[in-house]
């Protein structure tokens, strides 16, 4: 496989049959829509006083409005840290579960931020024991560095 970046990296193995996928299409033609992902896991952030992304809104509808549900019932303000986690087999196929991280405040937002989101996600992940996660991270999204 070919990308446009060379800087892309299309997988990395770690230890203990751990790996994972960088994936260039998604926002492309051949992007099946984060919608329509089919994952263990779908991870998905917002940061602090924003509202649901245009592709949480989407997902949202598909589960009939469960997730913004589970979201107001936890309280959930994008506060870094804090985790929202859906079990979405009784609603729908696509994702097992979905994951929604709070990454904080913008202007807080750094490398330690993605260090504490990809812990954070390995942990539930292997309480979960799934074998696939799914993290969306858009150019500029959280940043505009």
């Amino acid at each position: 496989m070919k990308f446009h970046n060379p800087m892309i990296i299309h997988q990395v193995t770690l230890p203990r049959g751990v790996s994972f996928t960088l994936n260039p299409v998604m926002g492309t033609k051949e992007d099946p829509g984060i919608d329509n992902l089919q994952t263990d896991l779908l991870v998905l952030t917002q940061m602090s006083c924003s509202h649901m992304s245009r592709g949480m809104s989407k997902i949202d509808a598909k589960l009939s409005g469960e997730l913004s549900k589970a979201l107001a019932e936890s309280k959930f303000e994008g506060k870094a840290g804090q985790t929202v986690l859906l079990d979405c087999r009784p609603i729908d196929g696509s994702q097992k579960h979905i994951l929604v991280v709070g990454l904080g405040p913008a202007k807080n937002f750094n490398g330690k931020s993605v260090c504490a989101l990809m812990r954070r996600t390995l942990e539930i992940a292997n309480q979960l024991g799934v074998e696939k996660i799914t993290m969306p991270i858009f150019p500029n999204r959280q940043t505009g560095s």
